[in-house]
Order: C-alpha cells, then structure tokens, then sequence
C-alpha cells in the first residue's frame, strides 16, 4: 500500500491533505464530458480512485451490424505452428481481444470524440498513412 506521500507524488499533486475539494463546476472535464481526478487540484491523493478495468491490446478492429447495435471486434496478430502434409509451418491470424457491443447513437458520438481526438494527435504530429487507408483510397479511385 502506498504512502500519502508516494500517492501525491504519483499523482504530481503537490495539495496538502486536507485542501478543500474543489466545487463541480471547478472540475476540469475531459472530453466525454468526464472529470479526471487527478487533475483536480485539491483533492487528497488518499481520495483519488483508479477503475479497474481490463486492459486489451488491439491492432485491427471489425464492425459488425447485428440487429439494432454494433459489435466492435477489437484483435491482435498471433502466429502459430501448424502441421501441413507432415511438415510443421508458422502462420499469422488475428485473434479477437474484446467484443464492444454499442448501440448506433453510441457508435456515431465515439467516431466524433475519436475524430477530434486524432485531428488533434495529427495536428502535433503529422498525418498518419496506414495500409488501410492507401488501399481504401486506391479502390476509391476506380
């Protein structure tokens, strides 16, 4: 268990302990709309709580229509040895990670936030080319 000390410098809150809390409308909120303790200032680090949720690593993502919702099938590349004719031999495939089902208003807020996300990320670091994109724009053109 960590100390209060280690938790303000964790946090890089520099508040002593017993700081008033800051009112709602002091709160810094994120973009969903969401206030992010930690940046509140004022607030015991002793106060602050992390959610505890799993963590997955996606490179390719598919989206499914199925009835009224969408299913986001988030995946990664695994390789595995298989045996053809006799003869071990490597392959690739992309096993799924996680399934996020959301309805379709759900889905069109998060392209927004995830657009206005990315424009910002490009914006400081370039624009970003991938596979998909050439291929996407390539068959475009026909």
């Amino acid at each position: 268990m960590a100390t209060s000390r280690q938790k303000r410098e964790l946090l890089g809150s520099a508040a002593p302990l017993g700081a008033a809390r800051p009112k709602a409308s002091q709160q810094k909120a994120g973009p969903l709309g969401l206030t992010d303790p930690v940046r509140l200032e004022g607030v015991p680090p002793e106060d602050v709580q992390f959610v505890e949720a799993p963590e997955f690593y996606a490179s390719g993502c598919q989206v499914t229509l199925v009835g009224n919702d969408f299913v986001m099938t988030l995946t990664r590349p695994r390789t595995a040895m298989a045996m053809l004719k006799g003869e071990a031999i490597q392959v690739g495939t992309m096993l799924p990670q996680a399934y996020i089902t959301m309805s379709a208003s759900a889905l069109k807020d998060l392209s927004i936030v995830i657009d206005d996300v990315l424009k910002q990320y490009e914006s400081d670091l370039g624009p970003l080319k991938t596979p998909f994109m050439r291929a996407r724009a390539a068959n475009n053109k026909k």
